[in-house]
């Protein structure tokens, strides 16, 4: 009988057969990490009418059934359920062939999904304590990365991938969210974990939802590519043509500079016929190369400091026509020097753009300007700006495959939904930022609805609460993540749920903050509790009541080991507010599991709101450290 290896084996992406290749599905491969006490479905593909026999065993156990393929040549067979331990092995057989997966293990199996902070890799940089793999240490994790495809149809198969040993040498690939949480699960439990990495950087919650879920769903119409709606190109082929193009662009990013030719960035080039547009500004600005002009008059003399907030995301800054610095995804502060601003008339100059989304210009209005670094002389320049988008090159159209609605749960969720499972890792939601209400509805039917495609019941789901990002504040930013935070909590009303929050180690200026050790860690702790047993917290505090007696408001947290702030001053980030609903910074102290607020400009409060900003400077946690939910009591409609 022929024995083939199947780390060599190339799989047809549809598993329908042309040839007389016998076929396993892509996640039978050496290595693997099967799920505990959970029957092993095993699929493939053979000539059509094919017998097969397929078993599974381990030292003196042994599950064996007979199959035979459809008339496509698909066959499906279920073995087990397999007990905790190692080796196992699994064995093909049909028509003189054999094929044969090594090593597997029985163990718990995660899903990882998500968006960029879940993709995010050890070896992109990581940062927080005890940050250092210890891989070697780990042999029990395995870890497999499902290749990025986008489908028009549910597919059955996975056409590349393999599973690998943690080790100092594979780990810097693994997801570092994943890593870490698998990390401190295996080292409480030794139970081995296998972590299937199925997610997008960019990627809408859409684009992992399925087709008739979505049509009884309010939801965002996603990327739209005309040429695939026509039947011009597939799904696969447009991945393809954008993917070519995002060269071309970079190219142009990087190298066009056009405006430099016509004297853009001078102080006497006539802007007359460009554009007015207001700055800062976050919103509509248009996806090409910008330039930008504001003239200001200076008085001041010596060095100077310019602050133009935090563009979006690469920016050359130029004053009276000299280049002065430039920045990638980093807030625009630049030491000027004495003599580079002119007593009088100066202008200042900006090359934006932004390769894979608008670019924008994110900053605190009252902060926006230039100050004198020594006579303390300050020039706003928020307000009208002159705006151009005809000077570079036109940028290639990209498409946002990520986000074609339900691309992704067709290509890379659906050909998982047989595999079991021990529960799902979420980390997402920074695309769907601009819609909260809808990702209320969808976020909780997407869990429900990927229950009833696994058939396995109500597996746990634990999810990541987005991180702090942008510009550091205590008071109230209405229009912020607060609102896409407070959509994700909503899906707590389902069962076996539970919530990790970021809110405290985020970064101002990086949507991919590198403390993956705690976000990792906090996930654990629910698993931990909630599927091993284990007696520690898991979940944050969260707002349990809100009491008002005259000016004062009492809120109580559901804590079991009490409230501390992490710096030792008084708690931060809540804000009252009136009949009026606008919101003050308030007071606050710490009274046993409440916090006791009040607020000279709010002498009648109503309703309260706690870390509701994009970044908010929070230090309220509970004896264990872990941060308080941000929640407001106010039914104000999200601006969006």
């Amino acid at each position: 009988m022929k024995i083939r290896s199947l780390r060599a084996f190339a799989l047809a992406a549809l598993l329908v057969v042309s040839s007389d290749a016998l076929t396993l599905h892509r996640l039978f491969r050496d290595h693997m990490i099967v799920q505990r006490d959970h029957p092993v479905i095993v699929s493939g593909a053979a000539q059509p009418g094919a017998s097969l026999e397929v078993s599974l065993q381990r030292a003196g156990t042994m599950f064996r059934e007979q199959v035979s393929a459809d008339s496509t040549g698909l066959w499906k067979v279920s073995l087990g359920p397999v007990t905790l331990g190692a080796p196992w092995e699994l064995h093909v057989r049909a028509d003189g062939e054999e094929l044969k997966v090594s090593d597997m293990v029985a163990g718990d199996v995660w899903l990882l999904s998500g968006q960029s902070n879940m993709e995010w890799k050890i070896r992109d940089g990581v940062t927080g304590p005890d940050s250092e793999a210890h891989a070697e240490k780990y042999p029990g994790i395995r870890y497999f990365a499902v290749e990025k495809r986008c489908s028009n149809v549910a597919e059955r198969d996975l056409t590349s991938g393999e599973w690998q040993v943690c080790s100092p040498e594979t780990v810097g690939g693994f997801s570092a969210v994943g890593y870490y949480f698998a990390r401190r699960v295996s080292a409480e439990t030794g139970i081995p974990i296998g972590l299937i990495e199925c997610n997008w950087g960019g990627s809408s919650i859409e684009a992992w939802m399925s087709p008739d879920l979505l049509a009884g769903l309010p939801h965002s119409q996603g990327t739209v590519i005309p040429e695939v709606d026509r039947g011009e190109i597939t799904l696969f082929e447009a991945g393809n043509l954008s993917e070519s193009r995002a060269g071309k662009l970079v190219e142009l990013i990087e190298n066009s500079f056009e405006g430099l030719k016509v004297g853009a960035a001078a102080l006497d080039f006539d802007d007359s016929g460009w554009a007015a547009s207001p700055f800062p500004k976050v919103a509509d600005l248009p996806r090409e190369i910008l330039w930008l002009r504001r003239t200001f008059d200076w008085s001041g003399s010596g060095p100077a400091k310019l602050d133009l907030g935090f563009p979006h995301e690469r920016v050359v800054v130029y004053v009276n026509g000299k280049e002065v610095a430039r920045f990638q995804n980093q807030p625009v502060q630049v030491a000027l020097d004495a003599g580079v601003l002119h007593k009088g008339r100066n202008v200042i100059a900006l090359r934006l753009a932004n390769p894979w989304w608008f670019p924008y210009i994110d900053g605190v209005t009252e902060h926006f300007g230039i100050s004198g670094a020594e006579s303390g002389s300050f020039v706003s320049l928020a307000g009208d700006w002159r705006l151009s988008t005809s000077l570079e090159p036109k940028l290639p159209v990209l498409w946002g495959m990520q986000q074609v609605n339900s691309a992704l749960f067709n290509g890379m969720l659906s050909p998982l939904t047989d595999f079991g499972i021990k529960g799902v890792l979420w980390y997402q939601g920074e695309t769907n930022a601009d819609s909260p209400v809808q990702y209320a509805t969808l976020f909780p039917a997407m869990i429900q609805d990927w229950r009833i495609r696994f058939k396995q019941g109500y597996f746990p789901f634990y999810f990541v609460q987005l991180a702090n990002f942008g510009e550091p504040r205590e008071t109230v930013e209405d229009r912020s993540l607060g609102h896409i935070r407070q959509a994700q909590a909503a899906a707590l009303t389902l069962p076996r749920t539970g919530m990790a929050l970021a809110i405290d180690v985020g970064e101002a200026y990086d949507i991919h903050p590198k403390n993956k050790v705690a976000v990792g860690e906090r996930l654990a702790r629910h698993a931990l509790r909630n599927e091993y047993g284990k007696k520690l917290t898991a979940g944050s505090p969260e707002m349990r009541e809100v009491m008002i007696s005259g000016a004062q408001v009492r809120v109580a947290f559901t804590t079991e080991s009490g409230l501390k702030t992490t710096d030792g001053a008084a708690p931060r980030c809540f804000s009252l507010a009136g009949s009026d609903g606008v919101y003050h910074l308030a007071e606050a102290r710490i009274d046993g599991n409440t916090i006791v607020l009040s607020s000279k400009e709010v002498p009648e409060p109503k309703t309260v709101r706690y870390a509701w900003a994009g970044n908010p400077t929070v230090n309220l946690a509970d004896g264990e450290g872990l941060p308080v939910v941000p929640f407001r009591t106010d039914s104000l409609p999200a601006p969006y």
